[in-house]
């Protein structure tokens, strides 16, 4: 069982290759990709949701939890989105607990040992691992430690996702676990709270909007899904990725896969 983990769903990114407005907005056999994406991440995080999104928030009437804008001006980018999850979860980690309403069986996948990925690993991480790690465990002992984002144009995200980001870690431990299948997933990763007085310095200090790059400044750990019979990390992102995911869908095998 996972420890209360907060869900961010990111949802800035516009349609533009398939007409514009909300790509999370965006029906996929009758449903939006946000409510496909709630009703697979609301079970494994027991602090609620948060969806990360500028603008008007009553786009977004349909989803229970809070909307929160960038708190960075200019337009950063999901590394702005995460800080302000971070930011929510560090101020309010005794409030906007949820209880598990759903029971969901998790998504059949291999299951594979988490691998380090040299590409994502430098001398910075062992100079940041000390006071880091203090900061995690301070932030352990306050109740909520890490949040889990995801994209919010990802339909199918694994029913194991939280569970197994948090195995890859050892307690206290204060990289970041991230998802990979095919590649990595940079926006699906679970990240502790007490990254966030960094990466506000990367955003405002170091003028920082790469996640990569972020994530490899602190390292990581890469947990690998497989991506047969279909990418559980599909991101939609233009009409032939609307249409693999409706063929999932369709597919009685597939599909089976997904309940």
């Amino acid at each position: 069982m996972a420890p209360p983990t907060l869900g961010l769903i990111l949802a800035g990114g516009l349609a533009r290759r398939m007409g514009g407005g909300d790509k999370t907005l965006l029906r996929l056999n009758g449903r939006t990709l946000l409510d496909r994406v709630v009703e697979r991440l609301k079970p494994q995080c027991g602090a609620g949701l948060v969806l990360s999104a500028n603008g008007d928030p009553g786009r977004f009437a349909g989803f229970d939890g809070p909307v929160l804008p960038d708190g960075i001006p200019g337009n950063p980018g999901p590394l702005a989105g995460i800080l302000a999850a971070l930011d929510f979860a560090g101020d309010h980690h005794d409030r906007h607990r949820t209880s598990n309403t759903y029971a969901h069986p998790e998504l059949r996948s291999e299951a594979e040992p988490p691998r380090r990925s040299p590409g994502i690993t430098d001398t910075s991480e062992a100079r940041l691992r000390g006071p880091l790690m203090r900061a995690s465990r301070a932030e352990e002992e306050c109740g909520m430690s890490h949040v889990v984002s995801v994209s919010g144009d990802a339909p199918f995200i694994p029913r194991d996702l939280v569970e197994r980001l948090h195995a890859a870690l050892d307690a206290g431990d204060p990289r970041i676990a991230l998802a990979a299948s095919e590649k990595q997933h940079y926006t699906v990763a679970l990240w502790p709270v007490a990254l966030r007085h960094d990466l506000r310095a990367a955003l405002v200090e170091r003028d920082e909007r790469r996640v990569g790059a972020f994530i490899a400044r602190h390292g990581a750990v890469v947990v690998p899904w497989p991506a047969a019979p279909f990418d559980p990390f599909l991101n939609i992102n233009e009409p032939a990725d609307l249409a693999a995911a409706e063929a999932v869908l369709a597919d009685p095998g597939k599909a089976a896969l997904l309940r």
